[in-house]
């Protein structure tokens, strides 16, 4: 039987609670040489916010410390949104030997954290609404949260359409304190690189825009160009024709005697093209058409003065009203005899004529300068015709 000295196994106890703090010791001062190095990306705990350092519990042995020179070059906003008991994403900026602090930047971590969201953006090719805050030669500056980023000159769409140096960095000046449309095309945080597009924003607006529109829908828009042919108008994120043959029930000129650039103007879907995105627009279709009214302004067997529009092979078109027109077919000219040559008619010319047919429908009025009785010939030349108080005649 073995006997142990009671002296012996407190001694042994000693010993091993001896060896036990060493070892504890031991694995403190390592764990405190592990702590993290600077530039590393940390989740810290706010414990106090103090008008000279913010205290953050990062799990380790000691506090980080948001310095107070940092504190103080916050942004109001900032210091305003942060409470005690929030994590934050902080960066080390100084790792402690001894007794030193661990310091910390809010600041730099914030702006760490949107070069990830830049990149995320990017992958995502997701849309946002950044607000532009400058301009430079080649192109708009926008505000990414903490970052400043660029949409080029060639991404601008709306520059498209712009013509001369001065036009176009007056338009740019316009856009500051805007808020556009853009997606993420470059993240270069090495090089401090940020590049955004406003045009790839608007090709998917573009398109989400066509699937929306329907034949029929009637839209206010902003005029954004006048050409020899027509307007184009922005019925938001995408621009439709209003051919200046639907502009009016009325001859146009010239598209510019309707409207200017910048005016409103609302307008109806006529036609879409998804294909060649490519958008019919009128402003014609939303105006009275003087169809509805002509039979209540016109009767068959009216004399009535006209004035040549066009000329054709089989006759000569003229007006009645606003946006009514007949036709003259060769048959029907002249007031002496049939097929008088179309040549001595002019458009702008005036002629009187009678109604032989009227077609609302069909949209078609049948005249004729030869059935126009010859005393009524006489009155118009001698500039006696009155056309109000002619009674309509039956049609021969």
């Amino acid at each position: 039987m073995i006997t142990v000295n009671q002296e012996e196994l407190v001694d042994q106890i000693k010993s091993g609670e001896e060896d036990f703090r060493n070892s504890f010791e031991e694995t403190l001062d390592n764990y405190i040489y592990q702590l993290p190095e600077r530039g590393q990306i940390l989740e810290g705990e706010i414990q106090a916010i103090q008008d000279d350092s913010i205290i953050l519990d990062v799990g380790l042995k000691r506090a980080a410390i948001v310095p107070g020179r940092e504190v103080g070059s916050l942004d109001d906003e900032i210091i305003t949104n942060l409470s005690v008991g929030d994590l934050v994403p902080i960066k080390v900026t100084h790792t402690p030997v001894g007794d030193q602090d661990l310091l910390v930047s809010i600041d730099d971590a914030m702006e760490i954290e949107c070069w990830k969201k830049a990149k995320d953006y990017l992958t995502k090719d997701q849309l946002l609404e950044l607000e532009v805050i400058g301009s430079n030669r080649g192109g708009v500056l926008v505000n990414f949260e903490k970052l400043e980023g660029f949409v080029p000159n060639s991404h601008i769409p709306a520059l498209k359409k712009v013509y001369g140096s001065h036009q176009i960095r007056q338009y740019k000046q316009q856009l500051k304190g805007e808020d556009i449309k853009v997606k993420v095309i470059d993240v270069d945080r090495s090089n401090e690189r940020l590049i955004f597009s406003a045009l790839e924003a608007q090709r998917e607006l573009r398109q989400e825009r066509l699937q929306n529109l329907e034949v029929g829908d009637v839209i206010t828009g902003k005029v954004v160009n006048v050409v020899d042919f027509g307007l184009f108008v922005d019925i938001g994120n995408i621009d439709g024709l209003v051919h200046k043959s639907q502009l009016d029930w009325q001859r146009i000129t010239h598209p510019s005697n309707v409207a200017k650039v910048g005016d409103d103007i609302e307008v109806k879907v006529i036609d879409i093209d998804l294909e060649r995105e490519r958008i019919g627009l009128s402003r014609k279709a939303l105006l009275p058409d003087p169809w509805d009214e002509i039979e209540s302004s016109f009767v068959t067997g009216d004399l009535v003065e006209v004035e040549i529009i066009s000329v054709a092979d089989f006759g000569v078109f003229a007006k009645l009203t606003e946006g009514v027109q007949g036709l003259i077919h060769n048959s029907q000219l002249g007031y002496s005899a049939p097929g008088t040559d179309r040549d001595v008619l002019e458009p702008g010319m005036t002629v009187l004529v009678k109604i032989l047919s009227i077609e609302p429908k069909r949209e078609r009025i049948s005249l004729s300068m030869q059935k126009v009785p010859l005393d009524k010939q006489i009155e118009w030349l001698l500039g006696e015709f009155d056309q109000d108080t002619e009674s309509a005649e039956p049609a021969n």
